[in-house]
């Protein structure tokens, strides 16, 4: 019997296509990086149907054929070339890809980061609505969260990161990034929540290093250290979008951010409100697909 191991926080139950036909093999061990790690991705677009740790080659077998039924899009092991890369100091990413059937050097690339909580594999859902001429890459967050799930950085308040977060989690990314993608292809970031908060983070710090950036559901980091001075963002086209119900991102800070973007940033700027709470609608889904498609 083969068995696989995987990082702390991996380890969720594909419920709606697994459980009722198979009780899965799951086990986490902390710590480990760069063994051997397997998964089958299992979306299900009304469960938003998360990741799954299979460590036993029968349980494998049958996952795969069972998510071969309800999902496009199956993951290869995660230590392949495309999927795990170091980004030094005990630190590594995981990484969903989807690219295009045709794509090369210049496929303009967009990188999406997850909640806090969530993992790689929750945004993945909303690409199928997304234009199909982009390579998508959804990443891990470093941090461990109590509970399951990962984020992007320690807090010393809600939605205020610490400054040395911030800087090792931006530093981390950067250096995913200029080994995964070439700087020939144009490359856009798609955050929600503390997604938002890492996506606003990167652009803010190096804004020559992007093509725009999809800002959803969260607020910038000030006073972590990141320039956000006047203009920092002069001409970069911005979506930001957020749900006017939202009860969980801190008022003063959602308020101090718009105003940021909208009078101080310089970006080139769309806005949308829309009468949901901490969430991604399809409606704002459609907005955003239309968006990237205009910079096709």
């Amino acid at each position: 019997m083969t068995t696989w191991r995987c990082c702390s926080g991996t380890v969720y139950a594909v419920r709606r296509a697994l459980a009722e036909t198979a009780t899965v093999d799951c086990a986490a061990t902390g710590g480990v990086f760069g063994v051997c790690v397997t998964y089958v991705q299992c979306h299900v677009w009304a469960s938003l149907a998360r990741i799954v740790a299979i460590i036993t080659t029968h349980r494998l077998a049958f996952a795969a054929a069972v998510a071969a039924n309800h999902s496009r899009f199956i993951a290869r092991r995660f230590n392949s070339a495309a999927r795990f890369a170091s980004w030094g100091g005990g630190i590594a990413v995981i990484a969903v890809w989807r690219r295009p059937a045709k794509s090369g050097a210049y496929t303009p690339l967009v990188v999406l980061l997850h909640g806090r909580g969530a993992d790689e594999g929750d945004l993945v859902p909303i690409v199928d609505r997304l234009p199909r001429g982009f390579a998508y890459a959804s990443i891990r967050g470093p941090v461990d969260v109590e509970g399951g799930g990962f984020t992007w950085f320690e807090n010393r308040g809600a939605a205020r990161p610490t400054a040395a977060g911030v800087r090792a989690s931006v530093s981390a990314v950067r250096m995913w990034l200029d080994d995964a993608a070439p700087r020939a292809a144009a490359c856009y970031l798609l955050g929600f929540s503390a997604g938002m908060m890492m996506a606003g983070a990167l652009l803010l710090d190096d804004p020559q290093r992007f093509a725009g950036a999809i800002l959803l559901s969260g607020a910038l980091t000030f006073d972590s250290g990141i320039p956000a001075e006047p203009g920092r963002l002069r001409g970069l086209p911005v979506f930001y979008g957020r749900g006017t119900l939202d009860d969980v991102i801190p008022a003063a800070l959602v308020k101090q951010s718009e105003q940021y973007l909208r009078e101080r940033s310089g970006a080139d700027l769309t806005v949308h409100e829309y009468a949901h709470g901490h969430s991604i609608s399809m409606h704002e889904i459609r907005d955003v697909a239309a968006w990237l498609s205009d910079r096709q």
